[in-house]
């Protein structure tokens, strides 16, 4: 049992609990789509995924503070670079950010201060969400209220110990994102989603490739990458929904992912490799590069039965990338 499992049993509702994993498993992700955290408009709730079991809201959008209907405790809070009341927030991308959540009005908002109040009285953490601009969300994680002085609350990240637990939560979501055959790449490698997904990308690829480089055959795992064909920040752009697609990935150990990224080593359509001849003509004078591209082939590894050999249109795009 876990920090977030203990919850249960210290009175919070199970949903609540799941939707507060959720805020730990997307810290760091910024949200654009305001229907992942208020649902769809008429009232619609977001579905049941991997991490909370039934249809749920992180926040309204409407106000400060997001209190789930029948629920005492607050769920969420979002936060402004300025608000009306001044600066509320410190710090918001460095990890170690401070809120000074100040209503001012005890009046007009006793009902966002009690639920506040019940979380501070129980020890609860509350989803944190930093509204940097128009439609951008960033999810900053979980919060704990340190102090209240007043309408004053004092909020600063709440840390969970057990990490493996949030991890196996998002490695979860990915995978299931995978067999939907959903490879959107989802968060970036400074969040827990991101880091399992860029995970995940990697295992498959040692799979396809038989835990060897494609190109050379080198065969430690710690120097194996999980590169892509065609660079995700390009992906994201033109072709989101397969940035991550591992048909738009090769296996390479890391001297090869260079000499690809460099385009010094390239991949035709029909799966064969030329070398550059500036790499080629350095050869000539090294006895450790010649060793190396020696161990080249003129066709890349592919397994027979791959389930995701590398797809044509993004190695003719790469080539053309290189070309530029």
């Amino acid at each position: 049992m876990d920090a977030l499992d203990k919850l249960y049993s210290d009175g919070l509702d199970r949903t609540h609990v799941q939707c507060l994993r959720k805020f730990a498993v997307l810290q760091g992700e910024i949200i654009t789509d305001s229907a992942k955290l208020r649902g769809t408009r008429g009232g619609a709730k977001i579905p049941a995924d991997e991490t909370v079991s039934k249809p749920y809201y992180l926040h309204n959008l409407v106000r400060g503070v997001y209190k789930p209907q029948g629920d005492p405790f607050a769920l969420s809070i979002q936060t402004n670079p300025a608000s009306k009341w001044g600066k509320e927030i410190e710090d918001p991308e460095t990890g170690k950010w401070k809120i000074n959540y100040d209503f001012e009005d005890g009046k007009k908002y006793v009902a966002d201060m009690k639920s506040l109040q019940l979380c501070y009285s129980k020890n609860f953490p509350i989803g944190v969400i930093y509204k940097k601009k128009r439609a951008h969300n960033q999810i900053l994680g979980l919060g704990i209220i340190k102090k209240i002085k007043g309408t004053m609350f004092e909020i600063s990240p709440y840390q969970i110990k057990e990490k493996e637990s949030i991890e196996k939560n998002a490695y979860t979501l990915i995978k299931r994102q995978y067999q939907r055959k959903d490879y959107v790449s989802t968060g970036s490698e400074r969040t827990v989603v991101g880091r399992m997904n860029s995970q995940y990308f990697k295992e498959q690829l040692m799979i396809q490739y038989d835990s060897k480089c494609a190109m050379c055959n080198f065969s430690l795992k710690n120097y194996l990458i999980g590169a892509h064909i065609v660079p995700v920040d390009v992906m994201r752009k033109t072709d989101p929904k397969n940035a991550m697609n591992p048909s738009n990935g090769l296996l390479l150990c890391r001297n090869c992912d260079w000499a690809y990224e460099l385009g010094d080593i390239t991949v035709d359509s029909d799966y064969t490799t030329s070398i550059s001849k500036k790499i080629s003509d350095q050869a000539s004078n090294n006895h450790a590069i010649k060793a190396w591209l020696d161990h080249v082939g003129k066709k890349i590894y592919i397994k027979k039965q791959s389930a995701f050999k590398p797809e044509k249109k993004f190695l003719k795009k790469k080539i053309s990338l290189v070309k530029k």
